[in-house]
């Protein structure tokens, strides 16, 4: 995962040629633990709306 280039608080992953995912971080719900909002799944059109 990684920053998304014009968004600093949403991250990408990218694991196949054209398997795109994005997510950003949310108020923890566990005292110490992340929280990982998943935004978007899909093909690279997904990054036109993050």
């Amino acid at each position: 995962m990684k920053k998304m280039q014009g968004h600093p608080d949403v991250r990408e992953l990218t694991w196949a040629p054209d398997g795109r995912a994005t997510s950003s971080y949310g108020t923890p719900l566990q005292g110490g633990e992340p929280h990982i909002v998943r935004r978007r799944i899909g093909t690279h059109e997904i990054f036109s709306r993050p």
